[in-house]
């Protein structure tokens, strides 16, 4: 029996992820898979919406999500709207707030060779304009090979900016993916109440099998990680006999094969980053950032084990 004929025996599958698009980005071709089948879907998302994104629209992105629910027909859906970022650690916070700052500081040294490479290609067309049109090739010549060198010269301390940046961006992330959970970074009291709710839906609906976030975050969020230590904690003691799934950053002995297309055409509909300049700006960042889950052939799942 495949692991999609194993799910659909079930009764109340549910997912509890930490954000909405977590159910898209992570689990979107099992739901497609499941939405014709009489499984009862239960969807709990623990962050409240308006403080999922806050540079961006995130009432578009909530009426979005309801067109997902609509396509998944998801009709068992709740938000548990606790606060976004519950892990607290000064370490951690010290180590992003330095990273960042490091990654401004390059970022604004960019934009100022950006400025002169402005200026050196418009002084280039000036220079070209006046050798072609006064004949003052042998005055002009020197000087303009002189400007042209330097061009090169900018391009090449751009590209070495570039790399610098996005050796800082690899940096972070890898810091915040390794980084693991510890107790005393940790609100108990958001901890208990999490939980408390948790329990309390199973407790009504009963739960036949749980998908959820994996130890890593996926890419390292901390809310991932942070939603896989709850579940992780109810496994230990009050879910010890549930199956428990979450997904995982490489490929695994479980997984089903997903209709791709399908899948990128939903993540299409969160353009809550979208402007007039560029279209589905957060599904080209989940392409270029997160590909092992968006742009995959497949979906891979691990079992929780403790």
């Amino acid at each position: 029996m495949s692991f999609i004929e194993k799910i659909k025996i079930k009764k109340n599958i549910c997912f509890i992820l930490a954000h909405h698009d977590d159910e898209t980005l992570f689990y979107g071709g099992l739901l497609n898979n499941l939405k014709e089948t009489n499984n009862n879907i239960y969807l709990f998302i623990i962050t409240d919406f308006k403080n999922e994104n806050k540079e961006y629209n995130n009432l578009r992105k909530y009426e979005n999500f309801l067109n997902i629910l609509n396509e998944f027909k998801i009709k068992n859906y709740e938000c548990l709207n606790f606060k976004n970022n519950l892990i607290s650690n000064k370490k951690l916070d010290s180590y992003i707030i330095e990273n960042s700052i490091n990654k401004k500081k390059y970022i604004n040294y960019r934009n100022k060779i950006k400025e002169i490479m402005i200026l050196t290609n418009d002084l280039i067309n000036l220079i070209k304009t006046d050798i072609n049109s006064l004949n003052k090739k042998n005055n002009l010549k020197e000087e303009y090979e002189k400007i042209k060198i330097m061009k090169k010269d900018l391009l090449l301390i751009e590209s070495k900016i570039n790399k610098k940046i996005k050796k800082i961006s690899n940096e972070k992330k890898e810091y915040i993916q390794g980084y693991k959970i510890e107790e005393n970074s940790l609100n108990t009291i958001y901890i208990s109440d999490i939980k408390k709710k948790l329990i309390e839906l199973d407790n009504k609906i009963n739960f036949d099998i749980i998908f959820t976030h994996n130890e890593y975050g996926e890419y390292g969020n901390l809310q991932h990680k942070l939603v896989n230590y709850v579940i992780k904690k109810l496994k230990i003691n009050e879910w010890e006999n549930k199956d428990i799934y979450t997904t995982t950053n490489n490929i695994s002995d479980i997984y089903i094969k997903i209709n791709k297309k399908n899948k990128q055409d939903l993540l299409k509909i969160y353009d809550f980053k979208d402007d007039l300049e560029k279209k589905h700006s957060w599904f080209l960042n989940c392409i270029n950032n997160y590909s092992f889950w968006s742009d995959n052939e497949y979906e891979y799942y691990n079992e929780m084990i403790i």
